[in-house]
């Protein structure tokens, strides 16, 4: 059962109203007396336990949903974390080929997202004898879409964005990667915020900027990731300003050893650091502005913005050690999971973040 570990449910039931210790109790993955039976359970399964393999935030976000938002919050982010893994997994264990003259994406990798875009278009003309719609993640998506009614706009926002950026080894521009982040993290909780009932301009108006916030800070928190499989996440315009070469963010020369630290090293590390001082500095304006705007927000869509307490969590501890974005108190994630746990819970129970 990928249920809420006990420590966890204790101390938010210690600290939770009447209402809310009602709602922990509830089983927080399966709602029970679920409208469309058995099989919905099995899909809704699959995709709980997915979120959780690929996304861990988003799974312990989806554990706070409100009951009646839950199963489309968990098809959302299985929806998202198919696209993702098109171009996550396309290149296992071996650099990417950076050369322009070279084909950068597979006929495989369109034809899975091509795949996902037939899916899509199935769901919204209520076809359900296709292959495609066998999927328990298809499945689970056509149910949210026909309980909650999601705008199909966001959802091939998502999938348009994906596809692009399977051809993208950089991007070329900080304003480019807020565009890039706008349409999927942004889309993400405009999608989540419908799941709870909840559609207003305000709402979305902060959602976008806390989505942009995020996508910010993927690109930070992904850096050595994908420096490993030839990509660099950091945007062009913002490295070529502080001087940082590709070749030190690519080679792995960011992270040498300390006693392998030479005048190359500490010549652009530097810089690197600017580099990314820049960059978490807009994540933390958008993240400013969400703030101040984050009482508009009607309460049942305040779950939704849960997501973003992970990205505060790291530009917290970015900013405590200097903006280093390879410092390994910056980059253990897992160490963290109990302390964004206690974020998370504070945030839900206090209904601001």
């Amino acid at each position: 059962r990928t249920c809420m570990r006990p420590v966890s449910r204790v101390i938010l039931l210690s600290r939770a109203s009447k209402r809310q210790r009602a709602y922990l109790r509830h089983d927080v993955t399966i709602t029970r007396n679920r409208k469309f039976g058995t099989e919905a359970r099995d899909d809704h399964q699959h995709c709980v336990e997915f979120v959780q393999q690929r996304d861990r935030e988003g799974y312990l976000c989806g554990l706070l949903m409100p009951a009646h938002a839950r199963d489309s919050y968990f098809a959302i982010r299985a929806f998202n974390a198919e696209l993702a893994s098109i171009k996550d997994g396309a290149f296992p264990g071996e650099k990417r080929r950076t050369n322009e003259n070279d084909e950068r994406s597979s006929l495989a990798l369109r034809l899975r997202m091509q795949w996902w875009k037939d899916a899509l278009n199935q769901i919204y003309e209520n076809e359900t004898t296709s292959s495609q719609a066998q999927h328990p993640v298809v499945k689970e998506l056509h149910r949210a879409v026909s309980t909650h009614q999601l705008t199909r706009r966001f959802l091939e926002r998502m999938v348009n964005s994906r596809e692009i950026d399977l051809d993208i080894v950089q991007n070329e521009s900080l304003q480019e990667l807020i565009l890039y982040s706008q349409a999927t993290q942004a889309s993400l909780l405009y999608l989540s915020l419908e799941s709870a009932g909840v559609r207003d301009e305000k709402a979305d108006n902060v959602a976008r900027h806390l989505g942009t916030a995020i996508g910010l800070v993927s690109a930070l928190r992904s850096l050595t990731y994908r420096a490993s499989i030839g990509e660099v996440s950091l945007p062009g315009d913002i490295l070529q300003k502080h001087e940082v070469p590709r070749d030190f963010i690519l080679s792995g020369a960011m992270i040498m050893p300390e006693e392998q630290q030479d005048d190359y090293f500490f010549e652009h590390k530097p810089k690197l650091i600017g580099a990314t001082r820049e960059i978490a500095q807009v994540a933390m304006s958008y993240l400013r502005h969400a703030r101040n705007e984050q009482y508009s927000v009607p309460k049942p869509g305040r779950s939704s913005l849960l997501p973003v307490i992970g990205s505060m969590s790291y530009l917290e501890r970015l900013e405590k050690h200097n903006f280093d974005p390879v410092h390994p108190s910056v980059m253990e994630d897992e160490k963290q999971r109990f302390s964004l746990m206690m974020l998370m819970a504070r945030t839900w129970l206090l209904g601001v973040f």
